[in-house]
């Protein structure tokens, strides 16, 4: 997962790093601390922000479906995927029991996706 977090933070870099701000202020004496925090740091946390809100909703998905597949962790531990399965044989008899754990996930990675967009 830290392969898109590498590759976006490089490409942004390797493109500030020629350009004319950044070498005015370097030209002016400025350090490359100074650089880094007035140039480079304001162009990268958007980003930043948005890839780790979309990683963290892929991991909640990948922990919920291998919960319900039963590959994840084991029953006494709580777990959302676990809880679909455990739920699962009580659709018919009680069907807003079984959509609480996939409303949960639901409203954790929209979320997620909202709060990277208002970072963005």
């Amino acid at each position: 997962m830290w392969v898109e977090f590498f590759r976006v933070i490089r490409s942004i870099s390797s493109t500030m790093a020629n350009s004319s701000e950044i070498q005015a202020s370097r030209l002016m004496g400025m350090g490359w601390f100074y650089s880094f925090k007035r140039h480079l740091l304001p162009r990268l946390l958007p980003m930043i922000a948005t890839l780790s809100a979309f990683s963290l909703g892929n991991a909640i998905l990948a922990l919920a479906t291998l919960g319900f597949v039963s590959v994840g962790l084991r029953p006494p531990t709580a777990e959302l995927g676990l809880m679909m399965t455990e739920l699962f044989p009580y659709y018919y008899e009680a069907p807003l029991i079984f959509l609480q754990p996939v409303v949960a996930v639901f409203l954790m990675v929209l979320s997620l996706q909202l709060l990277s967009r208002k970072i963005k």
